[in-house]
């Protein structure tokens, strides 16, 4: 399977956690930009808040909250540029206020970062998650995220019709 071609022929690809790196390196996702947390960032996989910005979007479809607990799975820093920041999602309020439940050092470090990012790829989508929504079974609150996405993969607006909607 040829992940690129995947995309590029009105497919989507999904990539979680520390996969999400992929998309950025190998420019699957050309407006997303995947780095790596500084040496004084540590969480072993708190709960933390995450904020919902495209309510409309099919991945969330059944939410009725706007703030939803995700847990952290040391995923990228995901960002986009500033012009692009209607492919986002979801992010990270970040700080330790937003930290629920665990340990996480460096909370300001994932401050407004992306959670979740929708980018077109060709004909197709790429849906790059910071996050695992399904780690280990433990992550119910996050679950459906991943869940819509493969049960509404062709619910998702096709690239030209994102961008005039969404600016």
């Amino acid at each position: 399977l040829n992940p690129e071609r995947f995309g590029q022929g009105a497919g989507v690809l999904i990539t979680l956690a520390s996969a999400s790196y992929l998309p950025a390196e190998f420019n699957l996702a050309p407006h997303v930009s995947a780095s790596r947390q500084s040496n004084q960032f540590y969480a072993p996989r708190p709960i933390v808040n995450a904020e919902i910005q495209r309510p409309d979007h099919p991945i969330f479809y059944g939410y009725d909250e706007k703030i939803v607990p995700t847990k952290y799975t040391n995923g990228p820093l995901l960002s986009v540029p500033d012009d692009e920041e209607s492919l986002v999602l979801m992010k990270y309020p970040g700080g330790d206020d937003n930290v629920l439940s665990g340990l996480m050092r460096g909370a300001n470090e994932v401050r407004n970062r992306a959670a979740i990012v929708d980018t077109p790829n060709g004909q197709g989508r790429v849906l790059v998650y910071a996050t695992n929504p399904v780690y280990r079974w433990q992550n119910h609150g996050e679950f459906n995220m991943l869940f819509n996405a493969l049960m509404n993969w062709n619910d998702i607006e096709a690239p030209s019709k994102t961008a005039s909607t969404d600016r």
